[in-house]
């Protein structure tokens, strides 16, 4: 029987990189979205409009947060894209994973503030699914940031003791 072996390579790094992108920007779209509607008979509105009521994201102490961790999240991602892992390594993906707790804190911050005739809106939900892909994203892109640089470091040639100044 014939084993399949398959190394990490920087492809699976820039593959996770895109996903740190797009669920960055999903979590920048949700802070447009209602986040609190009225009460219907369900217990979330999924309307993607609302009254003119009840407040957006922004007009709340919660909307700024997540917009700024968002924002965070898609230049993480960019800066993984460009630098690659050989800069990197692990850091983006911990602080792709920081502001994710970050983003499920905030979420469940707002959603303690809704209450009586209002129900949770399609934006609170997009925002927790955002961050709650992005915990196993950021995981994912931390791992083979590592994995990758330690294959890098041993297939780098040594340097000889008086080659360095």
């Amino acid at each position: 029987m014939t084993r399949f072996r398959r190394d990490l390579n920087q492809n699976d790094w820039i593959g996770d990189a895109f996903l740190t992108v797009v669920f960055g920007g999903v979590a920048i779209v949700s802070v447009f979205l209602p986040w609190a509607n009225v009460a219907t008979h369900h217990d979330v509105n999924f309307s993607i409009s609302k009254p003119g009521f009840v407040k957006t994201a922004l007009q709340t102490s919660y909307g700024a947060p997540a917009l700024w961790l968002g924002i965070v999240v898609v230049a993480l991602g960019v800066l993984m894209v460009v630098l690659g892992p050989r800069r990197l390594r692990f850091w983006p993906g911990l602080a792709t994973i920081a502001a994710a707790i970050a983003m499920i804190v905030d979420c469940a911050l707002v959603a303690h503030t809704i209450y009586g005739p209002y129900r949770p809106g399609v934006g609170l939900f997009v925002l927790t699914l955002a961050g709650i892909l992005l915990v196993p994203i950021g995981f994912a892109s931390a791992a083979v940031g590592y994995f990758v640089g330690v294959r890098q470091r041993r297939a780098a040639p040594a340097v000889p003791s008086d080659c360095v100044e």
